[in-house]
């Protein structure tokens, strides 16, 4: 079995986030982001976007934004997928400043 490089790792992990907020029914401004999603830049748009906002500890809270844009989520679930979304950024952020 091969191992898997920390670029492959990241790359699976977001098509597992967007098959996520695919299942949720994400709003227009949610489709549009996921459609122009263009894997080559991943590593890129992680250290500009994402790590800036885990730096000034805001994955909590854009993890919420990012909730308020799925259409489809039961209010019993929220809290649980919120956790989830947020799990999904540390993630993300942990690996790209591993490339």
């Amino acid at each position: 079995m091969a191992t898997k490089t920390v670029l492959q790792l990241l790359q699976e992990k977001a098509q597992n986030f967007r098959t996520l907020l695919e299942s949720h029914s994400p709003d227009a401004d949610v489709r549009k982001m996921i459609t122009g999603f263009n894997e080559n830049m991943l590593v890129l748009t992680i250290q500009v976007s994402l790590i800036p906002l885990q730096k000034a500890g805001k994955l909590s809270e854009t993890a919420s934004q990012i909730l308020d844009k799925l259409t489809a989520v039961p209010e019993d679930q929220k809290q649980a997928l919120k956790d989830k979304l947020r799990r999904y950024l540390e993630c993300f952020c942990e690996l790209a400043s591993k490339i």
